[in-house]
């Protein structure tokens, strides 16, 4: 019975590596930030509907994000939390991550016409967000990856 369970789980290890490294590697470059409709954030070749988008932004990889209205305005923001404010780990690290929005009722992003303004954020300790030391100024050029659902 101990053989078939280690046989079992050994299998399960493999499929999940196997998923994983292939879902890790089918991310593209669609498009870039300039082409992302802030009214459907969507690039118009590759509808929501099929298509997850993700940005590599002080990553090697791309992550997921996600485009979120609120009255007025786009944000695009990674899904998942990620380490930042974090050059000397010995004195504290943040969890959060990047922001890049248009169209805001925020005036800094009326000097990026036509592109996206950039901040960084993160969660404090009553898991409220909270923007932190500045933006990185406006992008345009900046690549969209996509990769189907």
């Amino acid at each position: 019975m101990k053989t078939k369970i280690t046989q079992f789980c050994c299998l399960v290890v493999a499929l999940v590596a196997m998923v994983g490294t292939a879902h890790a590697t089918n991310w593209e470059v669609c498009g870039t930030l300039r082409e992302l409709n802030p009214l459907s954030c969507q690039i118009a070749s590759r509808p929501l509907t099929q298509f997850e988008y993700g940005i590599a932004y002080i990553t090697a990889e791309p992550v997921p994000v996600v485009c979120t209205f609120w009255n007025v305005g786009a944000r695009i923001a990674n899904k998942t939390p990620l380490l930042i404010d974090s050059d000397n780990p010995l004195l504290g690290m943040r969890y959060g991550g990047f922001v890049f929005y248009q169209n805001t009722a925020a005036a800094d992003d009326e000097a990026c016409a036509g592109g996206y303004r950039h901040q960084y954020w993160h969660l404090t300790t009553n898991n409220s967000v909270q923007i932190i030391f500045g933006s990185n100024g406006c992008f345009f050029d900046l690549p969209v990856y996509c990769r189907g659902q």
